[in-house]
């Protein structure tokens, strides 16, 4: 069994402190008051105008990445991905009739280098 005074000092250590901070406080603050409020609103957000990413791609998250490449056509006219693939092989003819196949039936150009 554990002692009763024991569990309510552990709950007192576990208790999160919140501070009620009262509109007053806050307009007193710098930044907060009244001048804060007449500026104009910058609704110009920043954007990119091209996203360069590199980054090696953990095993069994290809699809992870999948809504991200998706996410990234929808944004950009055109998306250019390189892909090197290494520490592995792969047939020749496995490589001419899966993968070189695949691209060619999708209407994509293969760059190879």
């Amino acid at each position: 069994m554990i002692n009763e005074a024991l569990c309510r000092e552990q709950q007192k250590k576990e208790e999160i402190s919140v501070q009620v901070t009262t509109q007053q406080e806050i307009s007193e603050m710098p930044g907060h008051g009244y001048e804060t409020m007449k500026k104009e609103p910058d609704f110009k957000a920043k954007t990119k105008n091209k996203v360069q990413l590199r980054f090696q791609v953990p095993k069994g998250k290809i699809s992870n990445i999948m809504g991200v490449i998706n996410l990234l056509q929808n944004k950009f006219e055109t998306l250019q991905i390189e892909l090197i693939a290494c520490n592995g092989n792969i047939s020749e003819q496995d490589y001419e009739d899966k993968i070189k196949e695949t691209f060619r039936q999708m209407g994509i150009e293969l760059d190879e280098a």
